[in-house]
This record gives structure tokens, C-alpha cells and sequence, in this order.
């Protein structure tokens, strides 16, 4: 049986506690660095059931992620086409996972984003390890901008400039605030976050 889809929604997460990378909404792919495996879940609105995806397949010059798993027992292709650029950076990661792997730092971040609608709509930052840098930093699009929350001390303000410099995050906002955030990541997943960053500032207007 194959599946084709063009997901109008996705989501993107890193843990590197459990080195684990969540790789969009449908279908649910995992990669699992201890065993440097993908699986897809077949139950993502429950408690996880993991089968093994294999023949993985990256087209970018079609926008495409192809793959073999089971659902149901049953044999399935899927066939995911692009209907982003955040799409596209999901398909990019996936191949660098596939070539290299996954070795989590001891202080990596974890790093949690959103998509509908071809747009990025949430981007979180938690510090997971100790550290000096604030345990959360939330980039979320609201109305026509983009506003980054600190929930503890509690601050808020609109984006008016955001770039990455390697691995430092630069925010500018509103209110005369310049901040910035080095980010602790494995070299694939800060790939990513940077494109992340990009895609952000260039649907927001920021500079």
C-alpha cells in the first residue's frame, strides 16, 4: 500500500536527553539516535507504537521523503511531499540524520517548532541541563509579527530583527532590547534551527 501526503501542518522536536528527534506530523518519523534508526509512530495520538522505517529516500529537487514502514501490520510506502520550506528543512535534516547520525552534547537544548499552514507558528527554547542561560525562551507568531516570551522572570515583547550567527541567536525587540542566546546543539539540528530562524524573520518583516 502506498500513502501520499501533503501535510498542512508539522512539527519539529529535539530532546537530547533521550537523543531523540521528532521529524513531522505525518506521518509521526522518529529518529532515535541510540540505535541511529527512524521509526514512525503509528499511533500519534496515543501512546506511541514504533515501527521501523527503512528505504528512506530524500528528493529535493521534488520536495519528496519517501519511505517504508508497516501500519497495521500491513506493508506501507509513504510518499510526503513539500508543501513548505519548513517542510523542505524537515526533508534536509532527515537526509543529514541518515548520513551522520545523532551524538547529543551533554548541555545540547532542546528545541520544540510548530508549522500550519506553511507558516511557523511556535519555536521554543528550553534548557533542559543546568546552566546561566534563562531555562525558556519562546519565539510564537501573533498577528502579523513574531513576539518572544520569557516565562520566568516574566517578559514579552515584538520581534523586530532576529538572525543567527553561528550558534548565537540575536533578537531584537520593540521595546530597545537586544538579546542573545548561544544555543548548545549537534551540528545537523543547529543546520536547522538556523534555516528555522531564517524561514521566521523572512514571513514576519523583521530585519
Amino acid at each position: 500500500m502506498q500513502k501520499l501526503i501533503s501535510p498542512c501542518s508539522s512539527v519539529f522536536s529535539y530532546d537530547p536527553r533521550w537523543a531523540e528527534v521528532r521529524l513531522g506530523a505525518e506521518p509521526a518519523l522518529y529518529y532515535m539516535g541510540a540505535s541511529s534508526s527512524f521509526f514512525v509512530d503509528q499511533n500519534p495520538m496515543g501512546d506511541r507504537i514504533l515501527a521501523p522505517a527503512a528505504d528512506i529516500e530524500v528528493d529535493q529537487s521534488v520536495g519528496a521523503l519517501r519511505l517504508t514502514s508497516t501500519d497495521k501490520g500491513e506493508p506501507v510506502e509513504y510518499v510526503v511531499s513539500a508543501g513548505c520550506d519548513f517542510d523542505r528543512l524537515i526533508f534536509e535534516l532527515v537526509h543529514a540524520l541518515k548520513d551522520s547520525g545523532l551524538a547529543p552534547g551533554e548541555t545540547d537544548d532542546k528545541i520544540d517548532v510548530a508549522c500550519e499552514g506553511g507558516l511557523i507558528k511556535t519555536c521554543y527554547i528550553t534548557r533542559v541541563f543546568e546552566g546561566d542561560a534563562p531555562r525558556s525562551l519562546r519565539i510564537v507568531r501573533k498577528d502579523e509579527g513574531i513576539h518572544v516570551v520569557i516565562p520566568s522572570p516574566r517578559y514579552q515583547a515584538r520581534v523586530t530583527s532576529l538572525m543567527m550567527s553561528g550558534a548565537e541567536l540575536f533578537i531584537g525587540t520593540d521595546d530597545g532590547a537586544t538579546m542573545k542566546r548561544k544555543l548548545t546543539l549537534h551540528q545537523s539540528i543547529l543546520m536547522f534551527f538556523t534555516g528555522v530562524v531564517d524561514e521566521l524573520r523572512e514571513t514576519s518583516g523583521c530585519d
